[in-house]
């Protein structure tokens, strides 16, 4: 689970790039390496593998809620989808890969 790199100069991206190119609303974005110019493209998969976490709580929204109940911890059910958010928000861009069309 590393940041990305380039393919052609292996410099690593910028953690707030990969962001920025991954969660824009326009879609995905190209990323451009600072060091060779090359541009990279983000493999479509990947969107679908994050939105897919992103629906873990909800498949197993019982379990968790029962375990916060059953614990007495009621009140702090509510916090366990923002955070559950940004964790998948901050750590993402470690999981998207890059292709380079030819």
């Amino acid at each position: 689970m590393l940041i990305p790199k380039c393919k052609k100069c292996s410099k690593s991206f910028k953690w707030s790039t990969i962001l920025k190119a991954s969660w824009d609303w326009g879609g995905l974005k190209p990323v451009e390496c600072e060091n060779c110019k090359t541009v990279h493209f983000i493999k479509p998969i990947f969107r679908i593998i994050i939105i897919l976490i992103a629906f873990i709580p909800v498949l197993f929204e019982g379990i968790i809620f029962s375990t916060f109940k059953s614990h007495g911890l009621n009140a702090y059910a509510f916090w366990f989808y923002p955070v559950f958010g940004t964790l998948l928000l901050l750590l993402s861009p470690f999981f998207i890969r890059f292709y380079i069309k030819e």
